[in-house]
C-alpha cells in the first residue's frame, strides 16, 4: 500500500537530516511538523566537513561549540568557523611538509654533489703525508690507492654516496622543518605576550635555539650514516664492499652501538655548523636582498631580478662562517670514526681517540693546536662554502614550487592578503 505523499516526504526529510548538515537548509520551506523533528539534535552533537587539502580529501568531525569558538583572521570576511580553522591548520601543515621536503632534497642532492672534495679533506685528515702535500697531493694519492683500474679509478673520489645522500636527506629535512616549526611557534608566543616589540627583542637568541634544537633530534638520525660513510672512506675493503654489506659488517662484528660512537662529534661538528649556517643565512639575505633591491631601483631594473644571485651570495657566505667554526669539530669526527684500528691505517688518528670521553677528545683536540685542528680547512671551506651556496639556491626553488616560501603561518593574514 503506497503511503501518503505528505508521510513520505516527511521520512525523506528524517533520513537526509541524520546523513547531512545542509538537509535543513534543503527543506526549511517545509512544513513546521519537520523542522521539530527529534533529528534535529544531531547538530548539536556533530557535523561532518570535508577539507581538500593538497588533493586529498580529509574527513574532519567537529562540535557545534567549536564553531562558535572557531575564527578566522579579523581582518578578513568570516568563513564558516570550523571549515576556517581547518583550513588554516592545512595550510600551515602545507607550509612544513614544503619546507620538509626542500631541506630534504637540497641537502641530499648538494652533500653528494661534493662527495669527491669530501673524500680528498678525509685523506687530508686521516694521513699526515697528504696533508702536507695539500689538497692536490692528497687527490693524487686518492686515485693511485684506489684498487680499480683505468679509469674506474675514479669512483674511488665517491667512495660513501650512499649513506651520504640517505643521511642528509634524512638530517635536511628534519633541519629545516624543525627550524621553521620552533622559531615560528616562539615567535608566535612571544606576540602573544608582549606583540612585535618582545618578538624582535629575542628573535636572535629563538633563532639560534631553534637551530641548536633542530639539529640534535637531525644528529641522531644522521650519526650512523656519518660514521658508515667514513668507514668506506678510510677503508678500501668497505669501499670495495658497498654500503649495505658494510653496514651488515660493522653491525655484525662490532654491534649496533659502534653506528653510534660518533654521536658526540658529530654533535660538537652539527650544532655550531647549523647554528651559524642558518642564522647567518637568514641574516645575510635580509640584507643582501634589501640591498638589491635599492639597486633594482636605483638602475629601474626588473623586481626581483637579482634575488637569485643575492641568494647564492648569501649562502655562499653562511657556508664559510659555518665551516669555519665547525671545522676542528670535523677533524676529531674524522679521526674517531674512520676504522676501529686507525692507528694501523692512518699515520694521524690513534685508536685512544675512539676509547676516550668526550672531555679526553676535547683535550686531544686542544692538544693539536690551532694549525693542527684546521688541518683539511681549505677543501672544506670550498666544499662548504659551494654546498651552500647551492643548497640554499635548491632550498628555495623548491619552498616557491611547493607553495612555503616567504610565508609565516602563524601571522593572521592583512586584509590585502584576503583579496587574493
Amino acid at each position: 500500500m503506497a503511503l501518503p505523499r505528505a508521510k513520505a516526504q516527511r521520512i525523506l526529510a528524517v533520513v537526509l537530516l541524520a546523513t547531512s548538515g545542509d538537509a535543513r537548509s534543503l527543506f526549511s520551506r517545509s512544513s513546521s511538523s519537520i523542522t521539530s523533528d527529534p533529528t534535529s539534535e544531531r547538530s548539536q552533537r556533530s557535523q561532518q566537513v570535508t577539507l581538500h587539502c593538497g588533493g586529498d580529501a580529509r574527513r574532519r568531525r567537529a562540535s557545534t561549540t567549536d564553531l562558535v569558538a572557531a575564527s578566522s583572521c579579523s581582518a578578513c570576511p568570516p568563513k564558516e568557523g570550523v571549515r576556517a580553522t581547518l583550513e588554516k591548520e592545512c595550510s600551515r601543515n602545507k607550509y612544513y611538509q614544503g619546507v620538509f621536503l626542500a631541506g630534504a632534497a637540497a641537502c641530499s642532492i648538494t652533500h653528494t654533489v661534493v662527495i669527491p672534495l669530501d673524500v680528498i679533506k678525509t685523506r687530508m685528515q686521516t694521513d699526515a703525508n697528504a696533508a702536507a702535500a695539500g689538497a692536490i697531493g692528497a687527490a693524487i694519492a686518492v686515485f693511485k690507492d684506489s684498487p680499480a683500474r683505468g679509469l674506474f679509478r675514479l669512483s674511488a673520489f665517491f667512495s660513501g654516496l650512499p649513506p651520504t645522500a640517505f643521511g642528509y636527506f634524512l638530517q635536511g629535512g628534519t633541519k629545516f622543518g624543525g627550524y621553521e616549526v620552533l622559531k615560528h611557534q616562539a615567535y608566535s608566543m612571544l606576540r602573544a605576550s608582549g606583540g612585535e616589540e618582545q618578538k624582535k627583542k629575542w628573535q636572535l637568541p629563538v633563532m639560534l635555539a631553534s637551530a641548536a634544537s633542530a639539529e640534535m633530534v637531525a644528529t641522531v638520525l644522521l650519526a650512523p650514516w656519518e660514521v658508515l660513510k667514513l668507514r668506506m672512506q678510510t677503508d678500501s675493503a668497505n669501499a670495495a664492499r658497498g654500503a649495505l654489506a658494510t653496514l651488515r659488517h660493522v653491525v655484525r662484528t662490532e654491534g649496533v652501538a659502534s653506528l653510534y660512537k660518533g654521536l658526540a662529534p658529530i654533535a660538537m661538528r652539527q650544532l655550531p655548523y647549523t647554528m651559524t649556517k642558518l642564522v647567518a643565512y637568514e641574516l645575510f639575505v635580509r640584507g643582501i636582498t634589501g640591498a638589491a633591491r635599492r639597486i633594482e631601483l636605483a638602475y629601474e631594473l626588473q623586481s626581483e631580478s637579482l634575488r637569485p644571485a643575492a641568494i647564492v651570495l648569501a649562502g655562499l657566505l653562511a657556508g664559510a662562517a659555518a665551516a669555519v667554526v665547525s671545522h676542528p669539530a670535523d677533524l676529531l669526527l674524522t679521526r674517531l670514526c674512520g676504522t676501529p684500528t686507525a692507528s694501523l691505517t692512518t699515520n694521524v688518528a690513534t685508536c685512544v681517540i675512539a676509547e676516550a670521553g668526550l672531555i679526553e677528545q676535547t683535550k686531544y683536540l686542544m692538544s693539536l693546536g690551532v694549525r693542527g685542528a684546521y688541518s683539511g680547512l681549505a677543501p672544506r671551506l670550498v666544499m662548504i662554502s659551494a654546498m651552500t651556496g647551492i643548497q640554499f639556491t635548491i632550498y628555495e626553488g623548491l619552498r616557491t614550487a611547493l607553495g612555503s616560501a616567504g610565508r609565516n603561518p602563524y601571522v593572521e593574514p592583512t586584509p590585502a592578503d584576503c583579496k587574493k
